[in-house]
């Protein structure tokens, strides 16, 4: 199945007077269209691709291309084509990306402020995910916070995707025997140098 490529859709069309169909011989059924092209993605347009002109007998839908026009035709045809705009919906797939960029970025900001007040104040149940010197992936989740310092408990697994947090984040896994206490300003620290890459509140 072909889920991209290149589709037509005609976006005007004006009748031609005092034109003969070359096939035919029928006068007054001839009218030219401006067929735009655009490039789709699972059939949602992203952007137009060009647009070119074609003059179609009514009565025999004998069709004619621009370089194959008389004069008066393809005067006409041209003009339309010049007149003619692409449409908006043309433009729907990238018009869809750029939403969808824009709502990662702000539900991303809004994380990174939520993640950023976690750090300034610390609280019981707080898990901060960590990247280690290995460049795995685990977990320290805040016991309490006393003064100055931030108790954690280290999960006792790690991952070595950060997707994968999910399966090592149960309560067996954090033994109380391991308990530490951290500074917070060292706390920051390592928010700042991505050891603490999120906080789990």
């Amino acid at each position: 199945m072909i889920f991209f490529g290149k589709k037509a859709k005609t976006i005007a069309t004006e009748f031609v007077p005092a034109i003969s169909c070359a096939k035919c011989g029928n006068s007054n059924t001839t009218y030219v269209s401006v067929v735009g092209r655009y490039f789709h993605v699972y059939w949602i347009p992203f952007f137009p691709t060009g647009k070119l002109v074609l003059g179609v007998c009514e009565n025999c839908k004998h069709t004619t291309e621009e370089k194959d026009m008389p004069s008066q035709m393809k005067g006409q045809a041209v003009d339309l084509k010049n007149r003619t705009k692409q449409p908006f919906w043309f433009f729907s797939g990238l018009g869809l990306v750029v939403v969808i960029v824009t709502a990662v970025s702000i539900i991303g900001s809004k994380d990174d402020d939520a993640d950023r007040k976690s750090i300034e104040m610390p609280t019981a149940g707080d898990k901060y995910h960590i990247k280690t010197e290995d460049l795995d992936y685990t977990i320290m989740k805040v016991s309490k916070v006393v003064g100055d310092t931030v108790f954690v408990i280290p999960n006792i697994y790690s991952t070595n995707k950060i997707s994968g947090l999910y399966k090592i984040d149960k309560e067996k896994n954090y033994n109380e025997e391991f308990e530490t206490g951290i500074h917070k300003d060292r706390i920051k620290e390592m928010y700042a140098e991505k050891t603490i890459i999120e906080v789990d509140n």
